[in-house]
C-alpha cells in the first residue's frame, strides 16, 4: 500500500506533498530575465545620458541612415501628436542634412 501524507486538506495518497508544492511554486514564479536587444548601430558610436528628478534618458548615436527611435519605436509613431512635434523641433532646426547619416536610439524611463 502506498504511503499517505497528512495535509490540512486531509491525507493525500502517494509521495511527499512538499515535492508537488515546490514544483507548483516554481511554475508560478515569473521569469525575471530581461531580453536585451542588440542595437543595430555599427561603426562609430557615441552614448550619452541625462537625468531630471526620477527620469532617465539614454541616447546612442552612430553611423546609419537617419533612423530615430524612441524606446524601440520610430519617432513617426510617437503619441500624442503634440509631443511628437516637440521632439521633432531640434531636428527641424538643424536640418535633415546634418543627421541623415546618423542613427539615434533613445531609451526613456521615468
Amino acid at each position: 500500500m502506498a504511503s499517505a501524507t497528512e495535509t490540512p486538506m486531509g491525507p493525500t495518497p502517494g509521495g511527499d506533498a512538499t515535492d508537488g508544492n515546490a514544483q507548483q511554486k516554481k511554475a508560478a514564479q515569473p521569469q525575471n530575465r530581461r531580453k536585451t536587444k542588440k542595437q543595430s548601430i555599427r561603426g562609430r558610436r557615441v552614448q550619452t545620458f541625462g537625468k531630471k528628478k526620477h527620469a532617465i534618458a539614454m541616447a546612442l548615436c552612430g553611423d546609419g541612415h537617419g533612423m530615430i527611435r524612441v524606446n524601440g519605436k520610430p519617432l513617426d509613431l510617437m503619441e500624442p501628436k503634440p509631443l511628437r512635434l516637440k521632439v521633432y523641433e531640434p531636428f527641424l532646426l538643424v536640418g535633415k542634412d546634418k543627421y541623415q547619416d546618423l542613427d539615434i536610439h533613445i531609451r526613456v524611463k521615468g
